[in-house]
């Protein structure tokens, strides 16, 4: 059978991440294929994800996860789709996972000219990140925005209970 344009996207999302939470991906999906008469709805989107596996082996969606069998969920590179998402409005321009142990994900934001950022895992190992530019930390810990020493042009996402992010950057908070 032949792949929905949208089942297409999903697979190319995939390709580029191997694991993505439902949430991220529909935002993702509904974003990439909106248009003033049309919007997807979630139902569609679990429409098209409940075919999915059984058109494209190697695809499992199950719970809240869309990923590739051989991928292992990461809560790191999970929440640095979450900064993406944020720090885009859902509509990164281009955008894949790195396969770093310190960098997570790369993408762009629709400026004049790009603006590429990467997601990166904060640890004091990382130093070596300190000369590059549009870096945005996270952690697994939570840590105070003070006890971070951050090169210009980069940020701390701090994750909030909500889930969502509040932003520090270099001598701000």
């Amino acid at each position: 059978m032949l792949l929905s344009l949208k089942q297409r996207y999903v697979v190319d999302v995939l390709d580029k991440l191997s694991c993505i939470r439902r949430d991220q991906l529909y935002i993702l999906t509904r974003d990439a294929f909106k248009t003033e008469d049309y919007t997807l709805t979630e139902s569609q989107m679990d429409a098209a994800l409940k075919n999915l596996p059984h058109l494209v082996s190697g695809i499992r969606a199950e719970n809240e996860l869309v990923r590739y069998e051989s991928a292992v969920p990461d809560t790191l590179r999970l929440e640095a789709i979450d900064v993406m998402l944020e720090l885009s409005n859902g509509y990164p321009i281009k955008f894949c996972a790195v396969r770093d142990a310190t960098l997570l994900l790369r993408f762009s934001l629709g400026c004049d000219p790009p603006r590429q950022y990467t997601v990166a895992c904060y640890s004091e190992s990382a130093a070596f990140l300190n000369e590059q530019r549009n870096i945005v930390w996270i952690s697994e810990q939570t840590l105070s925005p003070e006890s971070i020493t951050l090169a210009s042009h980069q940020f701390y996402a701090q994750r909030r209970e909500d889930g969502s992010h509040r932003f520090f950057g270099a001598g701000k908070s």
